[in-house]
């Protein structure tokens, strides 16, 4: 019952349709994918929704290359991709290793700072 569907009382067959025009085309990759009734889905989802109705070639890179590209898509995207580095040791130091020194400073200024460090 897939390919079917009831349209005024009648039992209809889908007719899936072919698309030639490249204009055509991506104005249905943007329809399927931007307009409010489609939510921004991804592009297995947006290629889903073009198959049902057309037929035509280099829909999941077109649908691909419209989500890589759709501002909304990439502000609202969860899983950003992320670099992962190589894992390395922490270096471990011994007890009392490194040490901080305080030294009372006369005042605030430059010439007692420097003649404090130096």
């Amino acid at each position: 019952m897939k390919n079917y569907t009831m349209f005024q009382g009648r039992i209809k067959r889908n007719m899936v349709k072919y698309v030639k025009n490249i204009s055509d085309q991506l104005r249905i990759v943007k329809s399927c994918h931007v307009n409010a009734t489609s939510g921004h889905f991804g592009v297995k989802k947006t290629v889903a929704q073009i198959k049902e109705r057309f037929l035509r070639i280099g829909v999941w890179k077109d649908a691909k290359d419209l989500v890589a590209s759709c501002d909304q898509c990439q502000r609202m995207n969860k899983n950003p991709i992320v670099t992962v580095t190589e894992l390395h040791p922490i270096p471990v130091h011994a007890p009392w290793h490194h040490w901080v020194e305080a030294i009372p400073l006369p005042s605030k200024c430059s010439v007692g700072v420097a003649q404090a460090l130096f």
